[in-house]
């Protein structure tokens, strides 16, 4: 790659070493030099500074009215989350089977949380087999629940 490039500054300063650019660069050099007089520049220098001045000016306009919005725009915003959150438990009324499965778990989780261990009522009546009463328990203690 260095050698391409060195290729190209041994053209490129060939081209500029020309007979054609010779005759510019005489041109050029020829031409009186001129100094810009202390009036001109002080001119130019008030001209950048209005100009400065007004769009500092103007952004500060719009600043007045864009960050009070922006800041009520953003309360909104977290008002409306908080507000309206939906709840993390929407049943799935999609018709699909994964909808179908989705469906199934939630209802299993919330009848084991109900349940806990052991076979629910509805299952030992399936299973045929009947738990046995345990002997800490009689008659007087379950009518109290």
């Amino acid at each position: 790659m260095k050698g391409h490039q060195s290729i190209n500054m041994n053209e490129l300063d060939k081209k500029l070493d020309g007979p054609s650019q010779q005759v510019i660069a005489r041109a050029v050099s020829a031409m009186p030099e001129e100094d810009l007089s202390m009036a001109w520049r002080s001119q130019l220098n008030s001209q950048i500074l209005a100009v400065a001045e007004a769009q500092v000016k103007r952004k500060r306009q719009l600043n007045i009215f864009w960050r009070p919005a922006f800041g009520l725009g953003l309360a909104g915003a977290i008002a409306a989350v908080v507000l309206f959150r939906p709840s993390a438990s929407t049943p799935v009324t999609a018709p699909s089977i994964e909808g179908a499965i989705v469906q199934h778990h939630r209802e299993y989780v919330g009848t084991y949380d109900l349940v806990s261990y052991g076979l629910s009522p509805i299952d030992a009546r399936a299973t045929g087999t009947v738990a046995s009463p345990s002997p800490e328990w009689n008659e007087s203690d379950l009518e109290s629940f």
